[in-house]
């Protein structure tokens, strides 16, 4: 019994610094259990769309080992200040700032630069806010640009569960405009819902540039390294997006 315990151990620590090794190139990535592809879908058993491309890509350059963790928007802000994640995407510094007050948070650069705004009809394009009476919006989102406007009574907010039927909502004329990613609304339209012309990004009406970034407390030389290879690699990354269908002319 003695002899295999000993050989045990001795296999133990000879197994030791490769086991170490691994688990220092083995980091869980918290994401949105959303599907929101083009950009991500984390719905589902498998986290797909540009974002997983893009991040397994990183992950190959650099020897690093990623699982994705899906969790609901809410739960994956608390779930990685908790340190239960290594890294969170997406985020912004600017997005639930009062939550994260006392925490240092690493951000990288934008893995993902795109704009939110209002879908219309067609024949609705460039009729300005005034005819925007009914906005749309899918549950748990929010129409920043719209919040005066919503608070002085002149546009009304009307949520529904998925994108499908928040576009479908505008097709059918029971709201004005949908206020969604538009290319996450070309997604739907052309690939989903095959009615790829019925709505149209109207860039009269207010809209917003934001970024899609990845952030750290725990790891912020790997941040640095995500930084330098979208950097070094600019092509391959304009590639991944041409091939998810996204617009690079809103993208680093």
């Amino acid at each position: 019994m003695k002899t295999a315990v000993t050989v045990f151990s001795l296999l133990f620590i000879l197994l030791s610094p490769n086991l170490s090794a691994a688990q220092d190139n083995h980091f869980i990535i918290g994401v949105e259990e959303l599907d929101y592809l083009p950009f991500y879908s984390g719905e589902g058993k498998t986290y797909s769309g540009y974002a997983r491309e893009l991040l397994d890509a990183f992950a190959k350059e650099r020897g690093y080992s990623f699982d994705y963790r899906p969790l609901p928007v809410k739960r994956l802000l608390d779930t990685f200040l908790k340190n239960k994640v290594d890294f969170k995407f997406p985020d912004n510094s600017n997005w639930q700032t009062d939550l994260k007050k006392g925490f240092q948070i690493i951000y990288s650069e934008p893995a993902i630069v795109c704009i939110d705004g209002v879908l219309v009809l067609p024949n609705n394009k460039g009729r300005g806010i005034e005819h925007l009476k009914k906005l749309g919006t899918v549950l748990g989102f929010t129409a920043w640009d719209y919040l005066d406007h919503i608070k002085q009574g002149t546009i009304a907010i009307s949520e529904n569960s998925s994108f499908q039927g928040l576009l479908k909502q505008v097709i059918i004329g029971r709201i004005d405009g949908a206020y969604i990613n538009p290319e996450v609304a070309r997604y739907q339209l052309e690939r989903i819902m095959n009615q790829p012309r019925a709505l149209v990004f109207d860039p009269v009406l207010p809209h917003t540039q934001s970024a899609y970034l990845l952030s750290t407390i725990k790891h912020p030389n790997i941040i640095l390294e995500f930084n330098r290879f979208l950097k070094d690699k600019a092509a391959l990354v304009e590639q991944l997006k041409k091939s998810h269908f996204m617009d690079v002319s809103n993208t680093p």
